[in-house]
């Protein structure tokens, strides 16, 4: 583990995590690992947006302030252009999950908020009932699942999801890669549990 300037940075195989410390809580941003030496330079701080986390530094006072996922495309604001995560996930801020797209396309790409503390698209842990819920919509039809219990198998209600619609969000998603550890046999029921799912508001809509 390496620190600068109050930011930790972790090393793994082909990526850095970069922790940024917010209010006693260490949110966890993705970068490359060539990124690792101009990223490291500066020091980052937490900005909360549209019920997301950024990393950012600057600041409002001098007009300065630039995001983590600009500075690593090297992007400055122009034409109503701006930087996209193709995953939805602001912590992950590898170069294969950032593209350059209108507003309009931008703002399309948002189906599904983020959870701060998990990360993960579409995925939010409730207190009150003690599980994870799973939001997915497709071509305008909205699926419910049940609650999980642990996030291994919300995650991979999800991704099944996901699957069967020919989308891959999830797989570009270093966060939920982690929790993809589920054995087959609970893998089968879950399949079978989203696909009656599915298929319940499918053939409502049809």
């Amino acid at each position: 583990m390496y620190i600068k300037d109050a930011n930790k940075f972790i090393r793994y195989d082909d990526y850095y995590v970069m922790q940024v410390q917010y209010k006693n809580i260490w949110y966890d941003f993705y970068i490359d690992l060539d990124d690792y030496e101009r990223v490291s330079a500066i020091h980052w701080r937490v900005s909360h947006k549209k019920r997301k986390v950024y990393a950012v530094s600057g600041s409002k006072a001098k007009k300065n302030v630039q995001y983590l996922h600009n500075f690593i495309l090297n992007y400055t604001y122009q034409n109503n252009y701006e930087v996209d995560h193709l995953d939805g996930n602001s912590f992950n801020n590898r170069k294969s999950n950032l593209r350059v797209v209108s507003r309009l396309e931008n703002i399309q790409n948002v189906s599904a908020r983020i959870d701060s503390k998990i990360g993960i698209r579409g995925i939010c842990y409730h207190k009150d009932w003690h599980s994870y819920t799973v939001d997915f919509s497709f071509n305008k039809n909205r699926f419910y699942f049940p609650h999980w219990k642990t996030l291994e198998e919300a995650v991979y209600c999800r991704k099944f999801a996901e699957e069967y619609f020919g989308l891959n969000m999830l797989n570009r998603n270093p966060i939920a890669q982690e929790y993809l550890t589920l054995p087959e046999s609970e893998q089968q029921i879950i399949k079978s549990i989203v696909l009656e799912n599915i298929t319940k508001v499918t053939v409502q809509k049809s």
